[in-house]
């Protein structure tokens, strides 16, 4: 998407991490919270404008 109000930048790009899990693992929030924390980081870490998703993930409390 072109960002015409920055001098220094030609446009805007996104890093997204998501994760999803089944209901039956009744999964705190903060353990969502940072599994999907590492999918973003993991998307910046590889060249960023990028989505990383782990679907049914297993997660501890």
């Amino acid at each position: 998407m072109p960002d015409i109000k920055s001098p220094t930048s030609a446009g805007v790009t996104v890093s997204i991490g998501v994760s999803a899990m089944y209901l039956s693992q009744k999964l705190k929030k903060e353990a969502i919270l940072e599994k999907t924390d590492m999918l973003f980081y993991q998307a910046k870490e590889n060249g960023g404008n990028r989505i990383e998703y782990q679907a049914g993930a297993i997660l501890k409390n």
